[in-house]
């Protein structure tokens, strides 16, 4: 789509490309999130090394936990951008080149 077609559309879609813009904002800045939390739990462990006690052989099973379930909320965030804004980037260009 040409910038001209792109500034020439009417407000419906103009308001549907804003929400699909902070939808994506809001997806990158959960993922960004989830991001730091993985890396702090990885440093963490790192730092623990070898758990001699039962404290930080608990510590350990704990921020390994926290490393799995934040992987998991990572893998379905991602699956949810490609399920739900990819067809609705493409359902944009498809209702916007039907109208040229």
């Amino acid at each position: 789509m040409s910038i001209d077609k792109f500034l020439n559309i009417d407000k419906k879609e103009k308001d549907r490309l804003w929400e699909l813009f902070l939808y994506e904002k809001v997806l990158d800045d959960n993922e960004q999130m989830l991001l730091d939390d993985l890396r702090y739990y990885e440093e963490r462990i790192r730092r623990i090394g070898s758990a001699d006690t039962p404290v930080e052989v608990s510590l350990l099973k704990n921020y390994m936990e926290h490393i799995k379930n934040t992987r998991a909320l990572l893998f379905s965030l991602q699956n949810n951008r490609k399920e739900t804004l990819k067809p609705q980037l493409e359902n944009h260009s498809t209702n916007s080149s039907s109208e040229s």
